[in-house]
């Protein structure tokens, strides 16, 4: 017997002893309960800001379309509202970059933290990090449809098939 073997042997027998004696816990329910990482002041404020911004939005739609409705959507009136139109849109714009920014500096300390409590363990979900579906990996199949057309060249003469790939073999 190779020592591979008998690696393979070992590890499989240990598995199974442990997994004998150690109650296996369901992970879904594990991911369910665990909480959800809680929002700083910052992007609380920011949030409800851009909330506030989004239904004054909403109101000033609303009243632009009234004015239209009555017929008092003129010159004066129409520069006006256009005017605070753009404003809102500029506030808005302005609240959904501060949120994204306190988004990013709060996720940037959480990092921080996790690095200074565990620097080996943080290192090591940085280079290879935990997957929990590996839904991303090409199988076979996808592999055997999408290599061929890669590299085939129809309109080349003479050394397009030397270039070709061939993966079931």
């Amino acid at each position: 017997m190779s020592c591979s073997k008998a690696v393979l042997k070992f590890e499989s027998y240990l598995y199974d002893f442990i997994a004998q004696r150690v109650p296996q816990a369901n992970l879904e329910e594990k991911s369910k309960n665990l909480p959800k990482t809680p929002k700083t002041r910052a992007v609380q404020r920011a949030e409800k800001a851009l909330a506030k911004n989004r239904a004054q939005k909403r109101h000033h739609k609303k009243h632009i379309k009234f004015l239209k409705k009555v017929g008092c959507f003129h010159d004066e009136v129409a520069s006006y509202e256009t005017k605070l139109w753009r404003k809102l849109l500029k506030i808005g714009n302005r609240l959904r970059k501060r949120l994204q920014k306190a988004k990013d500096h709060a996720k940037q300390s959480r990092a921080n933290a996790k690095f200074r409590a565990d620097p080996h363990l943080f290192a090591k979900n940085v280079f290879n990090p935990p997957t929990e579906n590996n839904d991303n990996l090409p199988t076979k199949e996808r592999c055997e449809q999408y290599f061929p057309n890669l590299y085939k060249d129809e309109k080349r003469i003479g050394l397009s098939g030397l270039f070709m790939l061939d993966i079931g073999s």
